[in-house]
């Protein structure tokens, strides 16, 4: 996968520099800061939907995962989970803010289903995943129907029949 990456600094050379990826749809992506008390955004997983008008951009809140091997359904679900919650979180750092450790993803330990097993997952897992987009997407066209019907409806010039 080729990317074009952005760079900006801020101030003098070198004092604030940020690096900015762009993202494709289904990618996944992992939360590595959280303002919340008990952590409860902190190496959680999404897929990037595809919904978006244009470049979807990645910074230093979120991380990409690249799956090498692994189905990104499976990964989803194992970083959403209390198992894994409840181990990544010790690995989160700071008094506001938290910053996860990306050392402790390397470092977990979680069993691999056999091949056959995880293709069954995978393929239910998209189709649940499509599933979801669409529902977003028909929620989406029925805001924008709701928003531009109101107010013809409460100034009277359409009625319900």
């Amino acid at each position: 996968m080729n990317r074009s990456i952005y760079a900006f600094w801020f101030g003098l050379p070198g004092s604030i520099y940020l690096i900015i990826i762009p993202l494709y749809s289904d990618e996944l992506v992992i939360a590595i800061t959280d303002v919340t008390r008990n952590a409860d955004i902190i190496g959680k997983a999404f897929l990037v939907p595809d919904l978006f008008n244009s470049k979807v951009l990645i910074s230093c809140d979120v991380a990409s995962v690249l799956c090498h091997g692994m189905d990104k359904y499976f990964l989803e679900m194992l970083f959403n989970s209390k198992y894994y919650h409840d181990y990544i979180k010790h690995f989160a750092s700071g008094t506001l803010v938290l910053h996860l450790d990306l050392n402790g993803i390397n470092w977990f330990k979680t069993f691999i289903p056999p091949t056959p097993l995880m293709d069954k997952f995978s393929a239910i897992a998209e189709k649940l995943y499509r599933k979801k987009i669409m529902n977003i997407e028909e929620n989406k066209n029925l805001a924008e129907l709701r928003d531009w019907l109101l107010p013809m409806l409460m100034n009277g010039q359409v009625t319900v029949v």
